[in-house]
C-alpha cells in the first residue's frame, strides 16, 4: 500500500518523525530539568487568558503526572508560589497572578 500510495508514505513517515521528536523532548526534560522548572513549563502551556491574569485548569495530581512528579512535591511547590504572590490556587485551578521566577 505504502508502495501504491506515496503520499500516503510520506505522511506517515512526517507523523514518526514529529513522535520522535516529541518522545525526545519530554525524555532529556524529564532527565535534565528540576521539577519546578516542568511545573513552570506546564502552567504557562495550559493557561488562558482570563482578563488580566492567566488561569490553568489543573489539579496537583494532573500535574505531577505530567511532569514526572509527585503530588506532593507539586504542591510544595504551588504552595512557596502561592505564599510568595505568584499563584492562588482553588479547587481544580490555578491563576497565575504575576510572572513566575525562573528558579526557585
Amino acid at each position: 500500500m505504502l508502495l501504491r500510495y506515496p503520499p500516503v508514505s510520506w505522511a506517515l513517515i512526517q507523523d514518526l518523525v514529529a513522535r520522535l521528536r516529541r518522545m525526545t523532548t519530554a525524555t532529556r526534560t524529564l532527565g535534565m530539568d528540576e521539577v519546578y522548572t516542568r511545573v513552570v513549563r506546564l502552567l504557562m502551556s495550559r493557561a488562558a487568558r482570563r482578563g488580566e491574569r492567566l488561569e490553568a485548569a489543573l489539579t496537583q495530581a494532573e500535574i505531577g503526572e505530567r511532569v514526572g512528579a509527585t503530588r506532593e512535591m507539586v504542591g510544595r511547590i504551588l504552595r512557596d508560589l502561592a505564599r510568595g504572590g505568584y499563584v492562588e490556587m482553588s479547587r481544580g485551578r490555578i491563576t497565575i497572578l504575576r510572572q513566575l521566577p525562573r528558579r526557585w
